[in-house]
């Protein structure tokens, strides 16, 4: 059964993070900088505004440096990843000094980040010359990076070869900004999708605008790879109605003959592909050779886990479609300006990919989660005991979930269900109002308000009375092996010969810290995040009761290792107790794949011994900016 089909990107700088997916290039209008984002539930893209002061620093000026942008900012992205990824910065070098050779060179760097590239241009240039008269400029359109880039410049005694410009490359003007076309272009704008950082205009107006004629590129070809897989994981993430039909529970989010009014977004979808089952299907193949203009090829492979570097499935419709030995696949790829979309023919027969017009799309995870008969259940007995407390009642659905008010509106013919849908909007009122008939309840029983719980008021109420129910929230954590993560996110030093250690708390470094400086705690897919070893038992650190109003809150807790090792830290997760008797609850933890846990790396890896070592972890909430933070100490039994 052919369940799903997997594409083997080049290596990205897609970004995994719980709510917000920031890309390493944004758009900069003014003072302000447009920050993407991507919803966790509905996988749309969204744009927020981030304040940002216009004035550019002087390069020859050398004054106290300003202070770093808001970490929550960069720290979260996958910059530090990518310059913790030694073959790819390796690689980049080698083809730079391959395609500097003239000391006439006028070099461009698009999307320059933190310089880097820009820096080895630099120096290419300086080493092919006594007296160099080419040049690099470095175009980084996004603010609070463009100046932190300067701080990396001046660092490296650099500020005076590389010229900075903060705007987009189609804002650049040959005989303004640039004294004369480029010779050499390089850039690092690929994700996990190759082309979803708009790798393809923004090449397309360079070479209109801003590059001489047969100029060299560096990377020069992307080539995507792909490989037919079965696999029952990967469908459980797309097909929605048959695991329904498996739960026989009575709420349809897909009722028959609506089977698709929602799936997964048809799009790649960056995850880590090594660490799930699957069965190949044929050989692998190749897809959609993307040329540059020069005989200079950057190939980066990598044997090593990087967050950055991860692969994308395209999931085939609703079941899969059977594969027998011998039969003749057809698979069609094309792409528009930012994406690749692809088709499979089967015997001759095209696999229908269109959707109903009141559809909704989700994200995989999402899909997997109302799918899943046991999550199902643990809410539809909660929500059935809650309603027998009071007739009648009122029912506020706080967030976007499709489950909640289908499973109160057919549950309880006479509850009002207020649905907030912040994400689904219209869409949601859209898809409620197809589904009502199939889940035996009255449309007249929900109203949509389309906006965030913070944002209700009265005037948005027509139903006056309100029903409560509690839910408590317990935190928990547990100490593993977290090297391949640490790795990756640890303080940088040196960079292929560059000082890049002015960078690392803006860009949340968290292993190899001096002192007792600590990291923050960012949110992973801990089976995503390559070798892990539990090395402890679970321990529960901090509560909640949703019962009463939320207020400051501090745990603390000893934790004694069961198994020896190196521990790099610990992942730290939720567990909702949905009911008072503390008989149902559902676990975050790492062992359900559909949730993300939130990770704190320790500075210095420690030794562990059971029985011998033991650890001190402390967490404290702060209700006004809605932020935990964690603190921990080793320490060795006598």
């Amino acid at each position: 059964m052919l369940r799903s089909w997997c594409l083997a990107s080049p290596p990205a700088a897609a970004v995994a993070v719980a709510v917000r997916l920031p890309l390493r290039r944004r758009r900069r209008m003014a003072s302000r900088a447009f920050q993407l984002r991507l919803n966790p539930l509905t996988g749309d893209s969204e744009w927020l505004v981030v304040e940002g002061e216009e004035e550019e620093e002087e390069a020859h000026q050398t004054p106290t440096p300003p202070p770093p942008p808001p970490r929550q900012l960069l720290a979260t992205t996958s910059y530090l990843d990518m310059l913790n990824d030694s073959a790819r910065n390796r690689a980049y070098r080698r083809a730079i000094d391959a395609a500097v050779t003239d000391p006439s060179s006028r070099v461009l760097d698009i999307g320059a980040g933190t310089g880097l590239l820009s820096m080895m241009a630099a120096r290419a240039l300086a080493a092919v010359g006594d007296e160099p008269t080419g040049s690099v400029s470095a175009c980084e359109s996004y603010l609070p990076m463009g100046k932190l880039m300067r701080r990396v410049l001046r660092a490296n005694g650099m500020e005076n070869k590389v010229k900075v410009f903060h705007k987009r490359s189609d804002e650049l003007k040959v005989g303004d900004d640039l004294d004369s076309p480029a010779d050499i272009l390089v850039s690092e704008i690929l994700d996990s999708e190759l082309l979803g950082e708009g790798l393809i205009p923004t090449l397309q107006q360079a070479h209109d605008m801003l590059l001489a004629k047969n100029p060299k590129i560096v990377p020069y070809r992307a080539i995507t790879y792909g490989q037919l897989v079965e696999s029952t994981f990967l469908w459980k993430l797309h097909d929605l109605h048959s695991n329904e039909t498996s739960a026989a529970d009575g709420v349809w989010l897909t009722p028959g003959g609506m089977e698709r009014i929602v799936s997964v977004k048809l799009q790649q979808h960056a995850m880590q592909c090594g660490y799930f089952s699957w069965i190949l299907l044929g050989q692998s193949f190749t897809q959609l050779p993307l040329d540059g203009l020069d005989n200079q090829v950057l190939r980066i492979y990598n044997m090593d886990w990087c967050d950055h570097w991860k692969q994308c499935v395209w999931f085939t419709q609703e079941k899969g479609i059977p594969a027998t030995e011998d039969q003749v696949i057809s698979l069609r790829a094309r792409h528009n300006q930012t994406s690749i979309s692809y088709q499979l023919n089967f015997n001759d027969e095209v696999c229908d990919r269109s959707l109903p017009g009141d559809h909704l799309t989700l994200l995989p995870e999402r899909i997997a989660l109302y799918g899943d008969k046991d999550w199902r259940s643990a809410l539809i007995n909660t929500i059935r005991n809650a309603l027998t407390v009071k007739s009648s009642p009122t029912c506020v659905v706080a967030d976007d979930s499709l489950f909640l008010a289908l499973l109160i509106s057919s549950l309880s013919p006479t509850s009002n269900v207020i649905a907030m849908y912040p994400g689904h909007r219209e869409k949601g009122a859209t898809y409620l109002r197809a589904v009502a008939d199939a889940n035996n309840f009255s449309i007249n029983q929900i109203q949509v308000i389309g906006k965030r719980a913070s944002s209700l008021t009265a005037d948005d109420l027509k139903y006056k009375k309100w029903g409560s129910h509690f839910i408590m929230e317990v935190k928990e954590c547990f100490r593993g092996k977290i090297y391949d993560l640490w790795k990756s996110r640890c303080r940088l030093t040196d960079v292929e010969g560059f000082d890049h250690s002015v960078v690392n708390e803006t860009l949340g470094a968290c292993g190899d810290l001096p002192g007792d400086q600590q990291g923050s705690c960012l949110p992973y897919y801990v089976w995503q995040c390559g070798y892990t070893k539990k090395l402890s038992e679970v321990y529960s650190l901090m509560d909640f009761n949703f019962s009463e109003p939320i207020h400051s809150c501090f745990g603390k807790t000893k934790i004694e290792f069961s198994h020896d090792g190196t521990c790099h830290g610990f992942a730290v997760w939720i567990d909702w107790v949905l009911d008072d008797k503390k008989s149902v609850i559902l676990s975050t933890g790492p062992d359900n794949r559909y949730w993300k846990q939130g990770v704190q790396l320790i500075s210095k890896p420690v030794e562990v011994n059971p029985g011998k070592s033991v650890m001190h972890v402390e967490a404290s909430f702060d209700p006004s900016t809605g932020e935990l933070t964690f603190s921990s100490t080793s320490s060795t039994c006598s």
